[in-house]
This record gives structure tokens, C-alpha cells and sequence, in this order.
């Protein structure tokens, strides 16, 4: 085509997609080398095309080979617009590179400056070669505006620089971002709100994130949606507010008029788990998945276990409170008169206090050992109903997916021997131990192993702190442990039969079952 003078723009996009396919960006290159020395390569090369060789170097992530064919193209006097920059931008954000996107953001924003500044006083210009065609001077300043925009940042731009920070794991420059957006006059769309609001929950930076949804709800462009309301409370939570994380929460339910769903639910307990608030937390989220018909996934019910871990309860922080003030608790509904019956209760209860006293006199020695048999102590019957609760959520899950035939996800066995070894339960540790190794595509891992080692050692079984840790560095030498996703597939061992038989012959060798000092 190019021999034959048939050769567009269009054309020169569809190689430039080829060879990106083929993850042979560099054949694009030297295209368009070839292409800038021909005479007619002002029609063949232009805004699309230019955009087009630098995005198909997102197929090899070679952010340095897409800014280099940016700056030929700039320096060739091709228009490269914002398409070409966000195109340049986003394979940087593909390669983690989050200096370099920012710094490609900045220039951009540096041109936009400057076609603003020249579209300024070409119409003033304009204005004063012309003052009386006012209708020919309105033509001439729309036409200098729509190409003074051609640079000026947008949605898309923010978008592959919100990529590029969150790749690099540096959110917190968000903050730097929505500032430039703000000077820039873009309006976010839905999709770029739900980035930064992503980015403020992962910095934790609560009142950034507030800020950004005041505008959304002051504008009403866009709306603040569930997923937008589910941002902001993970923000809190990664702030360690749990007061904020609930005020939203109750706003949300309550002004917004949305139903939470697990992700909101899971916000709540990580800022329950923050401020160490335990089973307390747990039955409030509870109460709020009945009200509202909240089905737990695997996620809710490993975030409701991990926050069972803090069996004495902070009682410094302030609680979880989520509903609204007048609305009745679940199971708190009082009769009427019960006011008068606790006065009336009171003259009744002194002297029963003066009766047992007088019994005490009597039979003193008695009355002192029987309270040592019978109270086991609140902090006792604590750690008790925490390892009960966190049992009882790993059993309707075990239920649950068992309909579904799928195994469970390791970490919710490893976040109930985390709720068993905190309260001491240090045979429940390896009998979950147990229970996880009889599952069939699931492999324990190095916080399984962890767990058990601490339950031993807490114990005083060192025969069997000894066994699991060499079962420990077998392991790291197999490789066994490089495990992220704890589902059962391959990469965590899942399905792998003569790996469980290994794990099984080293775990229960000549120990007999449970294990015992």
C-alpha cells in the first residue's frame, strides 16, 4: 500500500495494532522511521497514528521505548495530542513507573497552559483586527478553543496516572493528582472517583477522601453510588477511625438509603479490627446482615473471624455503633413499664444484699470457696465465646461451600488458629490444623505453619514445635509455600494428591492424632 501511494492513517493504525498483538512494538518504529522520510507522510501519520505507535508499546510494558517514540513524534512535528500522552501514560502505569507518568502528566499540563495562553491572544488579536464582525469573531474563538483543547488533560489522563502511583504501591500522591485535576477544571466521571477513592482507602487517608465525595454530592455529577460509599469507609477504616467509618456508614444507610452489601460490611470489621473491639463488633455486623438480608462470602466471614482474634477487647475505643440514634437494637425492645419495675426491683434487691450478708456471717468459710468453683471469670467466658463464634462461622461456611463442592480459602483456618491461639485454645490449634489437612485441594502455608509452631511452643510440647518447624523448612526448600491465592489451585497446591500424602506422612508420623503434652 505504501509502494502504491494507498497508504492512510488508518492503515498505518491497524500495523501499529499488529504489531502490538504480536508484542513486536519495535517493528512499529522502524514503520514509522520509514514513513517520516516519504513524502506523503503528512497524510499518513497524524494525531491517531501517533497515539497508536506509542500505545502499542503496552504489550511489552517498555515504558522507556513509549516515551522515546513520544518525544520522536513531538519532535517531528507530529500533532501529538493528549491521546498520544494518556496512550504514553498508561504503559508506564503498566510498568509500575509512577515518576515517570506524573512527570509525563506534568508536560502535558505544561502544553495545555501554553495553547491556552496562545488561543488567548490569537482571539484578542482577532478582536482587535475585527471588533464589528462579532459573528465571524464567535466562529474564530469556537475553532481556537476545540484546538487549544486538543492538550488539555482529561479523564482518561487522571486515570492512567491514578494506575501508575496505585502500581508502583504509592497512593498516597493521589492528593497531588486531585489538586492538578482541580487546577486543570476536570470534572471526574464515576470510574475516576472510584479510583482515587480506592487510592485514599489504600493511604488511609480518610479526610481526602471525604473531601472528594463532598464535591461528588455537592455536584451531583456523579452521584455517589455503593461502590463510591464502600471506598470511603474502607478509607476510614485504613485511617483507624472507627467513629467516621460509622457515622458514614450510617449515613449511608440512612440519608443515601442504601443497602450494604459484603465489601461494606468488610470495611466495618477492618475498622473493628483496628481499634480491637472483637466480639462486640462482630455481633453489631451481625445484627446489620440480618436487618439488611446480607448472604456472608468468604471474604465477610475471614474478615468476622479475624476480628474474634482480640479477645480482650479494647475498652478504650470507641464502640461500633451502626445504627441511628432511636432506632431499637435487636433483642433490646423493652416492655412497657419496665422503668417502673426496675425502681420497684430496688428496695427488693437491698434486702436481699442484707440477707446475704447475714448468711456470710453465719457460714463464713463455706461462702469463701464457692465462689472460686463457680465463676470462671469474665475473661475466661470472653475468650470462650470468641473461639465458639469464630467456630461456628467457619462451620456455616464449611456447610455452604460444601453444597457447592468447592473448598474453603486457607486463610479463614488460618484466621480461626489465630482466634484459638490468642485465647489459649492450644489443642483447638492443631485440631483445626487437622481439619485442614483432611480438606482435599487445600495445602496449609506459612501462616498455618506459624500458628502451629506458637500453639506448641506456648504449650510446652517441644517434640511437636520441633516436627512442625522442620515440616517448615522442608517446605521452604520444596517451594510449598509460595502461596497467594489459598483456594486450592495449583499454585497452592491444590489438587495435587501426592503433595497432601507428603504433607499428612510428615504432620501425623508417630503423633497419633491430636497432640497432647
Amino acid at each position: 500500500m505504501r509502494v502504491k501511494g494507498r497508504a492512510n492513517e488508518f492503515s498505518f493504525v491497524k500495523l501499529c495494532e499488529a504489531c502490538g498483538a504480536a508484542r513486536q512494538p519495535w517493528r512499529a518504529f522502524h514503520a514509522w522511521r520509514t514513513v517520516r522520510r516519504m513524502p506523503q507522510a503528512g497524510a499518513i501519520v497524524g494525531s491517531q497514528a501517533g497515539a497508536a505507535l506509542v500505545l502499542c508499546y503496552r504489550s511489552t510494558a517498555d515504558h522507556r521505548a513509549a516515551m522515546s517514540a513520544l518525544a520522536d513524534l513531538r519532535q517531528r512535528g507530529v500533532a501529538a495530542d493528549r491521546y498520544a500522552f494518556n496512550a504514553a501514560i498508561r504503559v508506564c502505569a503498566d510498568a509500575g513507573a509512577d515518576d515517570e507518568a506524573l512527570r509525563l502528566l506534568g508536560t502535558l499540563r505544561e502544553a495545555a497552559a501554553a495553547e491556552r495562553a496562545a488561543a488567548a491572544g490569537h482571539a484578542v488579536q482577532q478582536q482587535g483586527h475585527r471588533p464589528a464582525a462579532r459573528h465571524g469573531g464567535s466562529g474564530g474563538r469556537s475553532s481556537v478553543s476545540s484546538a487549544a483543547g486538543a492538550m488539555q488533560p482529561d479523564c482518561r489522563s487522571y486515570s492512567a496516572a491514578l494506575a501508575a502511583i496505585e502500581a508502583a504501591g504509592r497512593p498516597h500522591r493521589a492528593v497531588q493528582l486531585q489538586r492538578w485535576m482541580e487546577e486543570d477544571g476536570v470534572t471526574p466521571d464515576a470510574m475516576l472517583c472510584t479510583q482515587f477513592l480506592a487510592c485514599y482507602a489504600a493511604a488511609g487517608q480518610a479526610a481526602a477522601a471525604q473531601h472528594l465525595f463532598d464535591s461528588m454530592a455537592a455536584a451531583s455529577a456523579p452521584l455517589p453510588n455503593r461502590t463510591h460509599w464502600n471506598a470511603l469507609l474502607l478509607a476510614y477504616a485504613e485511617a483507624r477511625d472507627v467513629a467516621g467509618c460509622a457515622a458514614a456508614y450510617r449515613r449511608m444507610t440512612g440519608a443515601a438509603g442504601l443497602r450494604p452489601d459484603c465489601r461494606t460490611l468488610v470495611a466495618l470489621l477492618r475498622a473493628a479490627f483496628h481499634a480491637q473491639l472483637g466480639l462486640a463488633a462482630v455481633r453489631e455486623v451481625q445484627a446489620e446482615m440480618g436487618a439488611h438480608n446480607v448472604q456472608p462470602n468468604i471474604q465477610l466471614a475471614t474478615a468476622m473471624v479475624c476480628c474474634l482474634q482480640h479477645v480482650a477487647p479494647n475498652t478504650a475505643a470507641p464502640p461500633l455503633r451502626l445504627r441511628h440514634q432511636g432506632t431499637p437494637e435487636p433483642g433490646q425492645r423493652s416492655a412497657p413499664g419496665s422503668g417502673r419495675g426496675k425502681q420497684g426491683a430496688a428496695p427488693q434487691a437491698s434486702g436481699n444484699r442484707q440477707h446475704e450478708q447475714q448468711q456470710l456471717s453465719q457460714h463464713p468459710q463455706p461462702q469463701q470457696e464457692q465462689p472460686q468453683q463457680e465463676q470462671p471469670g469474665p475473661a475466661a467466658e470472653q475468650r470462650a465465646a470468641c473461639v465458639a463464634e469464630a467456630r461456628a462461622i467457619v462451620a456455616r461456611q464449611r456447610g455452604q461451600w460444601g453444597r457447592r463442592q468447592q473448598p474453603l480459602d486457607v486463610r479463614l483456618y488460618n484466621a480461626l488458629m489465630a482466634v484459638q491461639l490468642a485465647a489459649g485454645d492450644h489443642e483447638g490449634v492443631l485440631q483445626t490444623f487437622q481439619e485442614l489437612e483432611g480438606e482435599e485441594r487445600l495445602l496449609p502455608d506459612r501462616s498455618t505453619l506459624a500458628a502451629a509452631i506458637a500453639a506448641c511452643r506456648a504449650a510446652g510440647w517441644r517434640e511437636q514445635e520441633a516436627q512442625f518447624r522442620r515440616l517448615l523448612q522442608s517446605s521452604r526448600l520444596l517451594g510449598t509455600l509460595d502461596s497467594s491465592e489459598g483456594r486450592g489451585d495449583k499454585r497452592s497446591g491444590g489438587g495435587a494428591r501426592p503433595g497432601k500424602r507428603r504433607w499428612q506422612r510428615r504432620s501425623h508420623g508417630g503423633s497419633g492424632g491430636r497432640m497432647s503434652s
